[in-house]
């Protein structure tokens, strides 16, 4: 789109109206990938390859390798969650619009860590679900009129509750440290989705270069980006 009018329409080469709310958009809602389209871009930057090199220095020799004979489209699906080219994105992107912009991950997860925040979660219900049982029993047994009800046990299910919920506080946070950043190779990606070979997928993907789709998990991730 070449240019936009005063009535916060644009115009493009065919003269036709393109109404726009707010006006000129100023801000990329949403950059898929961690803005790996741009890997190409960046190459070209010796600040920035010097980053990439300093920080990951095994992405950065195959890299350079494959840039000495690869044309620019073949410079790209290496970079996907690469967590340098995400930062250079998002350097220019804060520079030109002033703000952060949102990053999508892709994510694999440990299937243990699953099974075990899915346990967490279940016994918790099912606790809530045994007391409002026996809460149901007591208000339909006539024998219960004039007593307690059982509410005298309150502060137990709250104290229970509590438990509950700090151990799936914990888990959470092992399920999301543990996490791989990774787009997988085309195996990997069918296998999840069959969702059979769980443990072994996350092992191969963990093993996988992340130049090829493999995973870094989110922790060092961020300490890089």
């Amino acid at each position: 789109l070449p240019g936009w009018r005063d009535d916060r329409s644009s115009e493009s080469a065919c003269r036709d109206q393109l109404p726009i709310e707010h006006g000129e958009i100023k801000r990329v809602p949403y950059v898929h990938g961690g803005y790996f389209g741009a890997a190409p871009f960046m190459l070209t930057n010796p600040k920035w390859t010097s980053m990439l090199r300093t920080l990951m220095p095994d992405v950065y020799v195959e890299i350079s390798r494959r840039a000495s004979k690869a044309p620019a489209p073949r410079l790209i699906h290496w970079a996907e969650n690469n967590p340098v080219v995400a930062a250079y994105g998002t350097a220019y992107e804060m520079e030109f619009s002033g703000e952060m912009p949102i990053l999508e991950w892709d994510v694999f997860l440990n299937p243990q860590l699953v099974r075990g925040l899915k346990k967490a979660l279940r016994e918790r219900e099912d606790y809530l679900q045994r007391g409002r049982d026996e809460e149901a029993t007591i208000l339909e047994d006539d024998s219960a009129i004039g007593t307690d009800g059982g509410y005298g046990e309150a502060s137990d299910e709250r104290r229970a509750l509590s438990d509950y919920d700090e151990e799936i506080e914990r888990r959470t946070t092992l399920l999301v440290e543990g996490m791989l950043i990774a787009h997988g190779n085309t195996r990997q990606i069918i296998t999840e989705q069959t969702g059979i070979l769980k443990r072994m997928n996350f092992s191969s993907v963990r093993r996988t270069k992340s130049s090829l789709g493999g995973g870094v998990f989110a922790r060092q991730w961020l300490a890089v980006y």
